[in-house]
């Protein structure tokens, strides 16, 4: 993540945010599960898995930065089980 800060140039950064999605070809993964280690509030997971429906995204982090993290995931994300 400190790479992205510092070098805001390359071709996933957006006029207006960065983007983990174009940083990388995630469909390449087919069904495959991702891990987000410090994936904190679920942000970047929700982004990648409502953009790649067949990736499974496993969020890792500390215990505090996890609390209320699942009632931030879209119903359908939560429901299938594609994101936890």
């Amino acid at each position: 993540m400190t790479s992205f800060v510092r070098f805001p140039n390359r071709p996933a950064v957006s006029a207006t945010r960065i983007t983990l999605n174009g940083a990388y070809d995630w469909s390449s993964l087919g069904s495959g599960l991702v891990i987000d280690f410090g994936g904190s509030r679920s942000t970047d997971a929700v982004n990648i898995a409502t953009q790649n429906p067949a990736l499974r995204i496993l969020l890792q982090d500390l215990p505090k930065q996890l609390v209320g993290a699942e009632a931030l995931l879209p119903e359908d994300l939560r429901a299938s089980g594609r994101v936890s």
